[in-house]
């Protein structure tokens, strides 16, 4: 985020509307007293970014200039992302806008929409979130260091500090955990508060008190007197073994929860792993689908109609093959024409010779006969052939007309020819048996359930199973051995048979003091006052243990956390260190009781209270400090930094450092630092104020 300009109007030292334009890198903002209006515009900055315009708290309003109409308004412009924004905050309107322009154009003016695309752009989800780290004044270094300041002063001081990082690495808004644990130690161990130790202490002594004057009524009759205390102690047994009974069920019972909890993790890593099984077969099934879509075309009534034309086509090939054949051998058993003239000349020769001898006219009957069987054989082959000529034409058109039926249906089908048709069809049966095999190896897995609905059924396994495994994993500690899981169910077994055994006792005993007559009015009072009050102490007592329990969980989730946040922070606060006082220092160790700095010392060559060193650098380890802050829980989305002069006690050289140290940060983050001083001069881009 780079801020661009700032327009103040009505805002404590600036009476008048005043525009400062800043640039990307290293702005010092200089003015040449406290009252030029630095720290105006570091709030002014803060304000625009953080600040509710409908708020109306007095402080909110008092910040507006003395002996003005009307309250104060910001303007904050900036670039981030690429886009450029204008974000304005009006208490005279008591509204916000927050204006885009850029690839991404919108006006938002609900304060929400504004507050959640201040968070997304700067990393930081509220004003003091953005003081703590981003921010940092020259004031709030002065009240963290303890020298000169009293041990209340201290221990504010390093509160603030837990409880900003705390707020921060959690995510949550900002709560002194050290605080809220002191106080909840108070109410369960001190009587000064008030609490469940309070409470119970003060129902123990009007206990106390009720049973002494129960004693001196009981004296006056000694057998009331022992049955009274009889009844006390077996009440006072009872009440031991509820708590006993009470300790050993919750251990017993987590046990066994710790039993459900892997029964259950069990059965659903089998039903995760069968969900992963049946989530492969769906996704074989889905590609087998995509590749059975080019066969579309390919049905059962398209490959019959095709098979039956082709089988008819071979048929009709046949038949004209054997009807050329047929012809072929008509054609082949032509009679020879050579018998028709010979018939002819011997007849006519037999009648030209009949004038000369008689018998001649035989050899003409002869020659004439041979001419008729000729021509009578020659009109049986002609009848013979013209109709099998006649047979064939059709077959052939039928052919044809098959076989354009075949050629249309391939290509209708996409095959060049038969023969890749039934490629295909083979394939395609291939694919439709895997098909089969896949469904219904699927449908048994999931039981004959529609996919969608199975699918939702499974769906929150991970998280189920997640959270099993973490609520196991929290409970792992309350795990017992078979044997100690028997023994503790005979001590409950006892401690129930007990508890049976002395429940009829109370019964006995007061209806026997039920009829008592010494004093009894009194008796009776005291008793019903004694049994409120020992039910009222029972409850503090719970609430006592209830309150003590929430104290050691809150120790021991602000432990966990500042842990891993302590690494973290230690690393990045030590290089930053080691860059102003030359390496000097660069190891630091964070104590998670009460944040406190440690740093390892050359010249002792042991660690030592970053508190037992000079102003100077103990102002240098918190300025790290909050350096190291900004590059850790930001999110990486690198707000401005913000530095109301906070170096006035470093000396000369490790000033220096620190300058090269806040110009390698300027090429990332954004740097305005506040000063009256001239040494800044030569390191930025300076904006005066005078």
């Amino acid at each position: 985020m780079i801020i661009t300009r700032l327009t103040i109007k009505r805002l404590r030292a600036i009476r008048e509307e005043k525009v400062i334009d800043f640039s990307p890198g290293l702005n010092i903002i200089k003015g040449s007293d406290n009252e030029a209006g630095k720290s105006t515009l570091r709030l002014a900055i803060v304000k625009a970014l953080f600040q509710d315009p409908t708020a109306a708290r007095k402080e909110i309003h008092a910040l507006t200039s003395w002996g003005v109409d009307e309250p104060w308004e910001v303007s904050l412009e900036f670039d981030s992302g690429g886009d450029h924004y204008r974000l304005t905050k009006s208490l005279k309107e008591r509204s916000g806008e927050l204006e885009a322009t850029g690839s991404r154009e919108f006006v938002a003016r609900n304060k929400h929409t504004i507050a959640e695309k201040i968070t997304e752009t700067t990393g930081c989800p509220s004003e003091v979130f953005f003081e703590s780290t981003a921010c940092i004044g020259q004031e709030e270094l002065i009240r963290l260091v303890p020298g000169g300041a009293t041990d209340e002063e201290k221990q504010s001081a390093l509160g603030t500090i837990s409880k900003r990082l705390q707020a921060k690495l959690s995510g949550g808004e900002e709560i002194d955990i050290l605080a809220l644990i002191s106080r909840l130690h108070d109410k369960t161990h001190s009587r000064s508060a008030q609490g469940p130790y309070q409470r119970l202490q003060e129902v123990t002594e009007r206990i106390v008190e009720l049973r002494g004057r129960l004693l001196d009524l009981e004296e006056k009759n000694s057998d009331i007197l022992e049955k009274r205390r009889t009844l006390c102690r077996v009440r006072d047994t009872l009440a031991g073994i509820n708590r006993d009974l009470a300790a050993r069920q919750e251990s017993l019972g987590k046990d066994r929860r710790i039993a459900e909890l892997e029964k259950d993790l069990a059965r659903d890593r089998a039903q995760h792993q069968l969900f992963r099984e049946a989530s492969a077969l769906k996704e074989r099934l889905d590609s087998l689908d995509s590749e059975l879509a080019p066969f579309a075309l390919f049905t059962e009534d398209r490959t019959a109609q095709l098979e039956d034309s082709v089988a008819r086509s071979g048929a009709l090939t046949a038949r004209a093959a054997e009807l050329e054949r047929n012809a072929a051998d008509i054609h082949a058993q032509r009679p020879a024409f050579w018998l028709l003239p010979a018939g002819a000349a011997l007849g006519v020769g037999g009648l030209a010779g009949a004038l000369a001898n008689p018998y001649a006219l035989v050899g003409a009957f002869v020659g004439y006969l041979a001419a008729g069987y000729w021509f009578v054989s020659y009109r049986v082959w002609k009848k013979q052939a013209d109709a099998a000529r006649q047979k064939l034409p059709p077959v052939v058109a039928q052919l044809e007309h098959t076989g354009g039926q075949v050629r249309d249906l391939l290509a209708e089908l996409g095959c060049r020819d038969f023969a890749e048709f039934r490629a295909r069809v083979a394939h395609h049966r291939t694919k439709m048996v895997a098909r089969r095999d896949a469904a219904s190896r699927l449908d048994a897995l999931v039981r004959g359930q529609e996919w969608p609905g199975f699918a939702a059924d499974n769906a929150g396994l991970d998280s189920r199973m997640s959270a099993g495994s973490r609520e196991l994993e929290a409970l792992a500690p309350f795990r017992l051995e078979p044997a100690a899981r028997r023994r503790l169910e005979d001590e409950i077994a006892g401690l129930l048979a007990r508890k049976a055994e002395l429940d009829q006792e109370p019964g006995a005993l007061e209806k026997f003091l039920e009829y008592a007559t010494a004093d009894k009015d009194d008796f009776i009072d005291l008793e019903e006052e004694l049994s409120r009050l020992e039910q009222e102490r029972e409850l503090w007592e719970r609430r006592r243990r209830v309150f003590d329990l929430t104290r050691e969980m809150i120790e021991e989730a602000h432990r966990r956390t500042f842990s891993r946040a302590a690494d973290l922070l230690e690393t990045e606060v030590g290089r930053y260190i080691a860059a102003i006082t030359d390496a000097r220092y660069s190891q630091v160790k964070i104590d998670e009781s009460d944040l406190s700095f440690r740093t390892f010392s050359p010249e002792k060559n042991d660690w030592v209270d970053v508190r037992q060193l000079s102003r100077g650098t103990q102002d240098q380890f918190y300025i790290c400090a909050r350096l190291a802050l900004v590059s850790l829980i930001t999110d990486g989305k690198r707000p401005p930094i913000l530095l109301d002069d906070p170096f006035v006690n470093f000396h000369a050289m490790r000033l220096r450092r620190m300058i090269a140290l806040l110009q390698t940060i300027a090429r990332d983050n954004q740097v305005l630092l506040f000063t009256c001083c001239d040494a800044y001069d030569y390191v930025g881009q300076v904006i005066s104020l005078d």
